[in-house]
């Protein structure tokens, strides 16, 4: 996938990472366990069934569809203190899981800080929760990254359907099919806005 222009290349970039992360969410699942990233593991095993130009097909979504939580970044201390705590994965899962946190970290904390107008269209949240990834030290994202197995998460882990809509599209080989369930996907992106308020009244 290429596209010309800055928000092109941040679009090539958005592809990236959600295709590395269904390739991490497919290894996942090989080493066992129930709900991957917030997604249940029906859904994980749907992503992992797909071929790699059909998990191409899911990762076009303009908008990123991982995320971190707000709680795991403002408290990067805590979840250093908490590593004797923290569960063993598969040496050579918990590698590529921890490499990609501290690569999407990285991304995220750039990505605010030069261009935060359009990070709130692709990151799908508001201005706040962006604010603690635009603070992240170097050494918060070593010691975050650590941790990626509690600080990574899918986005829409609200919404199952949309998922199951992306994976069944992809599936199917039809284009139209495809772009129908990633415009979909990105609707949900748009940080909700409250009513604008009524006029008041002329005498």
């Amino acid at each position: 996938m290429q596209n010309s222009g800055e928000g092109g290349r941040r679009l090539d970039e958005i592809y990236e990472i959600n295709r590395r992360f269904l390739d991490l969410i497919a290894l996942r699942v090989g080493s066992g366990g129930e709900d991957q990233y917030g997604l249940p593991r029906e859904l994980c095993l749907g992503i992992a069934k797909l071929h790699p130009s059909q998990r191409d097909a899911v990762a076009l979504v303009p908008m990123l569809l991982v995320t971190t939580t707000r709680r795991a970044v403002e408290n990067a201390s805590a979840v250093h203190d908490a590593q004797s705590k923290a569960a063993r994965m598969e040496e050579n899962v918990e590698a590529a899981e921890q490499n990609f946190a501290a690569s999407l970290l990285t991304w995220l904390m750039q990505d605010v800080q030069q261009n935060h107008t359009l990070s709130s269209l692709w990151l799908g949240i508001s201005d706040q929760r962006q604010e603690p990834v635009r603070n992240l030290s170097f050494a918060d994202i070593q010691i975050l990254a650590r941790h990626a197995n509690r600080i990574l998460g899918a986005s829409f882990t609200d919404c199952p359907q949309l998922w199951e809509d992306l994976i069944h599209a992809a599936g199917s080989g039809d284009p139209l099919r495809q772009e129908s369930a990633r415009l979909a996907a990105l609707s949900r992106s748009f940080p909700v806005r409250p009513p604008p308020r009524r006029g008041r009244n002329l005498r």
